[in-house]
């Protein structure tokens, strides 16, 4: 299923971008979002028009979406145990979940898929290879840093509640847009005030979440420095696919296969280039909310973060996927689905009890999502 490398000198579909041979030069992530090169015909923060793709795509789009999903939830519940129960190291979680996507090339090389053309695909020009290279660098510290402040307010709320605050991703992915060129339109700013509100809504709300198998409460100062962290985790997920995307856009590929060469390159950075973070995060001196020691985990532990590590490679594969198949915005608003799932596990795991502040800011959320996905 690999695609053919990209000639530089014919010309490209109608559909595509332009070659990435005329790529400029970016110092910083935000000169690619801004780089009128990457730019689509439709908008970036919008799904993709179902009419123009193949039955085969929609059907991979679908199926990552189902597995970002299911893939969300159960690495979510699994990581909060082991964080609450023995092992609360958010940036060596992290670390370990990115690093795992490695695994991806030998799997590939044993299913016989064509590596080497997706390799081509991603970095056999020589005028773009090192600056694919350093956007792949870009896209991978991005992603940590999006996903460590996830894990720092994991052990502070329930999962639910969590992401409740974490499904305003849709409406940071629409502001951005908005520096990106994009048209003001009312009923999107009244559908993202209602996302934002129904976060402001469970920020207010008195600390009852229960996260820990014992059923213990966590204070509500807690709850709402894990808030806060999630919060930060949504908009870093939002800068993530808008770079994911128009990244493969500048490439020039949709297919399944080189997005995940892609995905375990950026793997492969962050076991060679980024690992110095594990130590950084050790630094006396920084808030003890984000300070941690490097520590060898427990043999229960260990067993608790390799089963988050391959849920989360699921999860990093099937979001890339859907990113790219289906569109930033719709990938963004598929963690609102669990928000029901997550309340229902939570509920019968921890023993939560969500009152009406609970449902009234879930409510909005929802609404906010329906109107952002009406408008779309």
């Amino acid at each position: 299923m690999s695609r053919e490398p990209i000639s530089t000198q014919a010309a490209s579909p109608p559909s595509w971008p332009q070659p990435a041979d005329t790529m400029v030069q970016h110092t910083n992530f935000l000169d690619i979002l801004q780089d009128p090169l990457l730019s689509k015909p439709q908008d970036a923060s919008a799904p993709k028009p179902q009419a123009e793709q193949p039955l085969c795509d929609l059907l991979w789009g679908y199926l990552s979406l189902l597995a970002v999903v299911v893939t969300w939830i159960a690495q979510s519940e699994v990581c909060q145990l082991v964080q609450v129960d023995g092992y609360n190291k958010p940036m060596a979680i992290t670390w370990f979940n990115h690093s795992a996507s490695v695994v991806i090339l030998p799997i590939l090389m044993v299913a016989q898929v064509d590596v080497r053309g997706s390799f081509h695909t991603l970095f056999g020009r020589e005028l773009t290879e090192w600056r694919v290279w350093r956007q792949a660098w870009m896209l991978a510290v991005v992603y940590l840093a999006a996903d460590w402040v996830w894990y720092l307010g994991l052990p502070c709320l329930s999962v639910a509640m969590g992401t409740v605050v974490f499904s305003s991703s849709p409406a940071w992915v629409y502001l951005i847009s908005l520096t990106m060129g994009q048209k003001v339109q009312l009923r999107k700013i009244v559908a993202l005030v209602a996302c934002l509100g129904g976060v402001g809504v469970i920020f207010a709300r008195k600390g009852q979440d229960n996260v820990s198998l014992d059923q213990a409460p966590v204070p509500m100062s807690v709850e709402i420095m894990g808030n806060v962290f999630v919060l930060a985790a949504s908009f870093g997920y939002a800068v993530y696919q808008l770079l994911f995307d128009k990244t493969m856009a500048q490439i020039g590929t949709d297919n399944i296969w080189t997005i995940n060469v892609f995905v375990a390159v950026m793997g492969v950075l962050n076991v060679v280039l980024i690992w110095p973070v594990l130590f950084l995060v050790s630094i006396p001196g920084l808030p003890a909310s984000i300070r941690e020691v490097p520590e060898i985990p427990s043999r229960a532990a260990f067993t608790g973060v390799m089963i988050n590590a391959s849920l989360a490679l699921a999860f990093n594969i099937s979001f890339a996927v859907a990113t790219v198949k289906m569109g930033p915005f719709l990938t963004s608003i598929a963690t609102v689905v669990t928000i029901p799932m997550t309340m229902v596990v939570d509920a019968t795991l921890h023993g939560d009890h969500f009152g009406c502040d609970a449902c009234v800011g879930s409510l909005l959320v929802l609404g906010g999502f329906v109107g952002l996905v009406a408008t779309s």
